[in-house]
């Protein structure tokens, strides 16, 4: 994760310098930014777990949980169309089918390593909707 600390700290200082913000946005910020971090810590420990090939098609898991998410919490002008959900049906059948034969030999770590994956990218898709109740 430490690569990822000067984003963060350059996020923070362009907020230094913005005019001053209610509580209530910087409680909303907070919890969009803790929603980032939980999906970055969770996807680079499934990252480093599974491997590079796994990883990738794990991580597509987010746009299914986008979409989902999206249909709970926000309004319907918000939800994805069908064509939307119909290319996430598609992509999601092709990465499972083209991964198929790996997930036969998994092994225990690799398993928590795929489960690490899709929980961080089930914290970076409540980020994305959280971002669009949040600020419109």
């Amino acid at each position: 994760l430490w690569p990822l600390l000067p984003y963060y700290l350059g996020t923070l200082l362009a907020g230094a310098r913005a005019p001053p913000l209610s509580r209530a946005a910087w409680g909303r910020a907070s919890q969009l930014f803790s929603l980032d971090v939980a999906g970055q810590l969770l996807t680079n420990l499934g990252l480093v777990t599974i491997g590079p090939p796994l990883y990738s098609i794990f991580y597509k898991s987010v746009t299914v949980f986008t979409g989902l998410l999206s249909v709970v919490c926000l309004p319907p002008a918000s939800h994805p169309t069908r064509s939307q959900w119909m290319g996430m049906l598609v992509i999601t059948s092709g990465l499972s089918i083209g991964c198929a034969d790996a997930l036969q030999h998994f092994s225990a770590s690799e398993l928590w390593g795929a489960l690490l994956v899709i929980v961080g990218c089930a914290f970076f898709a409540g980020a994305a909707v959280a971002s669009e109740l949040f600020l419109g």
